[in-house]
Parts: structure tokens; C-alpha cells; sequence
């Protein structure tokens, strides 16, 4: 799935105030079929690919600022996503949304000892809501 808008970005994507430039890869997981809307709204250009599909997707695609994906999935974990991107030389920004993982400074240290390439965050649940305007729970 994919949605596209071709307005001008306005925001900063350090802060996930106003609308973010670039490009958003989302790995597909039900945690973010609540604010799909939110999402398409926030970023210039938005991208859904399920994770079996990852790979193929980065090259058949604008290539992603910030891929967003949860630290645990159905199929995958972001342990899954970063190997990936680790092998199809993504040069973006990898965040994952932090909600109730007891240790994420654990996964952190094994994201970046494993990828130390990989621009690499945990988002906690404020700077979740600053990016979708809203909470995700």
C-alpha cells in the first residue's frame, strides 16, 4: 500500500512538530493500522510494505528518510528490519516505537553493536505522540 502526497515539507523531523519532510517506510504491523491517517497526513511521502516484502520494496521505491517499524512484530522484530537494511545499504534513519519494552537500552546496544552504520532510535511515547499527533497504544 502506499499513499503519496507531493506537498512541501514544513516540519522538522528531529522534533515531529508540523508536517516531516521526506520519505516514511512503514514495515506493516497492526500496531499502526490506528493511525494510518495520522501517519499519511504527517510526511511528504509515505510507503506501507509488509516486512516479507522489504527488500524488494527499497530498491522499487523513493529511497526512505526514517524507516519506522515496532521493536516486536508478528512476523519480524527490528532486530529483522535492520538486518535488511543492513544488507541493502540503507543510509536513513531506523526508529522503532518504544511501547512497553522493559529494556530498551538492551535493544538498543545489540542494534547498534550489530549495525553500528545504522542511524538507530527507540521513540518513547512522547515524542510518539508529538509524531502522530496523537497516541499509539
Amino acid at each position: 500500500m502506499h499513499h503519496s502526497t507531493k506537498s512541501k515539507g514544513t516540519g522538522d523531523q528531529s522534533t515531529g512538530r508540523g508536517r516531516q519532510a521526506g520519505c516514511l517506510l512503514i514495515v506493516q504491523d497492526p500496531v499502526f493500522e490506528a493511525c494510518h491517517d495520522a501517519l499519511r497526513h504527517s510526511w511528504d511521502d509515505v510507503w506501507f510494505v509488509r516486512y516479507d516484502r522489504l527488500r524488494d520494496r527499497l530498491t522499487h521505491i523513493p529511497t526512505p528518510d526514517v524507516v519506522l517499524c515496532p521493536v516486536i512484530g508478528r512476523r519480524h522484530d527490528v532486530l529483522d528490519v535492520a538486518a535488511v537494511l543492513n544488507r541493502s545499504g540503507f543510509q536513513g534513519k531506523l526508529w522503532c516505537l518504544g511501547l512497553n519494552i522493559s529494556r530498551p537500552t538492551m535493544i538498543s546496544a545489540e542494534i547498534r553493536a550489530q549495525y553500528p552504520t545504522l542511524k538507530f532510535e527507540i521513540l518513547e511515547p512522547d515524542a510518539i505522540a508529538r509524531l502522530f499527533g496523537g497516541k499509539i497504544s
